[in-house]
């Protein structure tokens, strides 16, 4: 099926705007953070208690829906990316956080409090597929309970930065998403590799933090990501397009302080 055919039938799909969910906040309390600190802390807690901490609009959006920055789009006020907000809430939910519940309510908070409203598009936008590099991988595969010690010990999750990610049990799919937040594209697992791995990828950031290019720069003193990947996992990034789904603001406004 070609690009053009799969973006036009999921055209007619209708596309909805934000609906209302069935849980909310019972209270919620928001206040600029002028620290000029660039660390961001967002914390759902068990009993329904939520904190965010030094956290873009931008951020709240790419929590509150599970999407990256590239998928935001429309007029978007100077504010969205720069000033930064502290969050409190709770609501009566009882049991450990889990997103199916906490999303929900933040979205709820961010169309009342943020007036955020927006409709959802399709488009064909660039994209990475994840693959096994010709001589093969290097990933270590480990057994599903198996993790790794302390301090990077927590199976089934990452740790990361700019320069480095480290995979503690996790699948390649998994490893893929990870990566989307890295190049700042989508990254589609197509290595046809099961289970689940301990890795560690490390490389030399690009000058633009987020913007990555389909070609290797110049020598800076270490690997690019790419050359990273192919290197030390024996994986490799080839360049495509795939249909995403774009959230297009339509509306949002700075929250009332309280």
């Amino acid at each position: 099926m070609t690009l053009r055919l799969m973006l036009f039938l999921i055209s007619l799909i209708p596309a909805t705007g934000p609906q209302k969910p069935a849980l909310s906040f019972d209270v919620a309390s928001i206040k600029p953070n002028n620290s000029g600190g660039r660390n961001s802390v967002v914390l759902p807690r068990p009993g329904g208690g939520f904190t965010a901490t030094n956290v873009t609009m931008m951020q709240l959006m790419r929590f509150g829906f599970s999407i990256q920055e590239f998928q935001v789009s429309g007029q978007l006020p100077n504010w969205f990316n720069i000033e930064r907000f502290d969050i409190e809430a709770r609501a009566d939910v009882q049991g450990e956080p889990r997103a199916e519940v906490w999303q929900p309510m933040l979205q709820a908070l961010l169309a009342d409090r943020f007036k955020l409203a927006f409709h959802k598009e399709v488009r064909a936008m660039p994209a990475y597929d994840l693959i096994v590099s010709k001589n093969g991988h290097k990933l270590q595969r480990v057994e599903p309970g198996e993790c790794l010690p302390p301090p990077a010990g927590m199976c089934g999750t990452f740790r990361a930065s700019t320069s480095q990610i480290i995979g503690d049990r996790v699948s390649m799919e998994a490893f893929a998403t990870r990566l989307t937040r890295s190049m700042g594209r989508t990254v589609v697992d197509k290595t046809k590799v099961e289970g689940v791995f301990n890795l560690l990828l490390q490389w030399t950031p690009d000058p633009q933090p987020g913007v990555q290019v389909d070609a290797p720069p110049p020598d800076g003193g270490g690997p690019t990501i790419f050359t990273a990947l192919q290197e030390q996992l024996g994986l490799r990034l080839e360049a495509t397009k795939n249909p995403v789904e774009v959230y297009v603001i339509d509306r949002v406004e700075r929250p009332s302080e309280n």
